[in-house]
């Protein structure tokens, strides 16, 4: 059975205030707060004398980042990551110092969409049932897709290529997935590695990792709802990103050590973020040196990148880089899509992209006002009932919450939690809460979030969910791990507002979702470079299983000019071409490593 999801995650569509407040370098960057990323010069050798030096520049700790010349050094609380690497930067010691930045799955804007087709596979012109009109453009262009159906009266199977997805994991159970899941052997049974949160199951918990692994390798020609570019593939699951697509310099280096290390050809790479990092481009370099191809999404801020801005890992310069932009289906550069005329390669399909998913997500609980309790806390310390501008019921502080100008009280305590009303947990593997936020949060203050496994109040037994500050922004969704398999749950929001104040706190379109145990059937329409990406790295892979000897640079060459042009990526793109699948495999390439010889 098929079911089709359309899903918003954390939409900001009424206050302009931040989502995110964490230590920011330039641009939108952010970085773990009370970690950095330290390389010691070669005379410091032993680990014993890396502690030696990180206790007197005043760290904590160390963690060596396997594979990698740098180590994870945390610091004392409350420490300035900008001081610390100013410190470890001016020790003679220390060949260099960075923050642990965060990356971003690249997303574009969530309104929800709908599709029938797969359109970037074969583009007839059909009209698309869009819901919510952000790319109606109808109809398409037909033939403005990447060309394979000639291609796989060639060739369908790819599982000769070991293709690594670092993203949020992937819904391997998934019926059109499944058999095309990289095999491990009894190391790795669950097909990858689960770098985020340190175990051996990188199921996703997101769905974006398992929507890309959907574009790249679903099982063709088996009756099911949809297909990959490649019929049969070997992916590679691996986690580097949480629940709420956030993931760290070092997970991601983790990832591609373990991509390096266990034979994967192609990683795609659909994250960013806003600055050059020192750590996460050593570890390209190893990927250019161990003959990897790497696959980027450009980014979706609509900006040129040769000018006005850059997202890495899709900026760095190396060869076997090969930077995405997203196509409408009527070959118009996506109005999200960054591009730029020497830094981004190609484009490819990235709008209304119907895909697998990673759950079920069956919503049990929504907002209802009137199931909440909130306890006396002295003078002003109730939250507030509001409405957004979408009709939705929401929690705020102050009573006129703007986002802007108005500040709630400082020295107060405010809780408010959920009481009754929920629905039974008990067959659910995973369940999660979700909402839209707003924060703003003065220096001294601090909004957390609880749960227990009963209708009670959370804040006396309950588990902490997070601990949202200045520097710790709050997510999206979190896992309510109390309320699984459990017939009751709590939920309940603290702000402490100690000394000084912000601009307040808006939470709205709360609502509990339930995962079944084994999901296996689900479909989702997205759309982004995220989803340009997987298209490009499911026809290199298509490639590189036609052409065995094929390296990355033949592999690149021959999808940069034999793709098709395309006017509006022209002077955007480095070749102006959006990706064919035919135009690649035909693609007369001179071999590698052979000189001419003239008679």
């Amino acid at each position: 059975m098929k079911t089709t999801h359309i899903v918003i995650l954390s939409a900001i569509a009424f206050f302009c205030s931040p989502l995110f407040s964490q230590h920011r370098s330039s641009g939108n960057t952010e970085y773990v707060k009370g970690e950095i990323l330290v390389k010691f010069k070669n005379t410091v050798k032993t680990n014993s004398d890396k502690m030696a030096r990180i206790s007197s520049l005043g760290g904590t700790d160390l963690k060596t980042i396997k594979g990698s010349e740098y180590v994870k050094v945390s610091l004392p609380q409350d420490s300035s990551v900008i001081d610390a690497v100013d410190t470890y930067s001016n020790d003679p010691d220390v060949e260099s110092a960075q923050p642990n930045y965060i990356y971003r799955i690249f997303r574009a804007p969530n309104d929800p969409l709908y599709a029938p087709d797969l359109w970037g596979l074969h583009n007839t012109g059909q009209t698309l049932t869009v819901d919510g009109a952000i790319y109606p453009n109808n109809p398409g262009n037909a033939g403005a897709d990447i060309n394979m159906e000639p291609v796989w009266d060639k060739i369908t199977d790819c599982s000769s290529v070991v293709v690594a997805i670092i993203d949020t994991g992937v819904n391997y159970n998934h019926e059109d997935l499944n058999a095309n899941m990289w095999d491990g052997g009894t190391s790795y049974p669950n097909h990858g590695f689960n770098f985020s949160q340190g175990n051996n199951d990188p199921i996703d918990r997101n769905g974006h990792g398992t929507h890309l692994a959907g574009i790249i390798g679903a099982v063709g020609n088996n009756g099911l709802d949809g297909t990959g570019i490649c019929w049969k593939a070997s992916i590679m699951a691996i986690r580097a990103f949480d629940q709420n697509g956030s993931g760290t310099t070092a997970d991601i280096v983790q990832g591609i050590e373990f991509a390096i290390n266990h034979g994967a050809r192609i990683i795609n790479m659909s994250f960013g973020q806003y600055d050059s990092d020192a750590t996460l481009a050593a570890e390209v370099d190893k990927t250019q040196t161990a003959g990897l191809l790497l696959i980027a999404a450009a980014g979706n801020d609509g900006a040129d990148m040769s000018t006005t801005s850059t997202t890495y890992p899709c900026s760095y310069t190396n060869s076997n880089i090969i930077c995405v932009a997203a196509l409408d289906q009527k070959d118009q550069l996506a109005g999200f899509s960054n591009y730029g005329s020497s830094i981004v390669d190609v484009g490819a399909p990235g709008t209304n992209i119907y895909s697998s998913w990673f759950a079920d997500e069956v919503v049990k609980e929504t907002f209802a006002f009137a199931n909440w309790t909130q306890p006396a806390g002295g003078a002003g310390s109730t939250w507030n009932h509001a409405t957004g501008s979408s009709g939705a019921d929401g929690w705020v502080i102050p009573n006129n919450y703007n986002g802007t100008s108005n500040t709630y009280l400082s020295n107060t305590s405010r809780r408010s939690y959920r009481t009754a009303g929920y629905s039974d947990f008990s067959a659910c593997s995973y369940v999660a809460l979700g909402f839209d936020a707003s924060v703003d949060l003065g220096s001294a203050s601090v909004l957390n979030i609880y749960h227990d496994n009963a209708i009670d109040n959370p804040f006396i037994a309950g588990t902490s969910l997070a601990a949202v500050t200045p520097t710790n922004p709050i997510g999206s969704r979190y896992e309510l791990t109390a309320c699984e398999t459990n017939t009751n749950c709590s939920v309940g929001f603290e702000l402490l507002a100690n000394g000084t104040t912000g601009f307040g706190v808006a939470l709205f379109n709360y609502y509990l979702y339930c995962v079944s145990a084994t999901p296996v059937s689900q479909y989702f329409i997205d759309h982004g470079t995220s989803m340009s990406t997987p298209y490009v790295t499911g026809l290199a892979a298509i490639l590189m299983a036609y052409n065995p000897s094929y390296t990355y640079a033949d592999a690149k060459n021959a999808i940069l000019n034999g793709g098709r042009s395309v006017a509006s990526l022209s002077g955007r793109t480095t070749s102006g071409n959006s990706i064919d699948g035919w135009g690649a495999l035909t693609y007369i390439n001179a071999p590698t490593g052979v000189t001419a010889v003239v008679q």
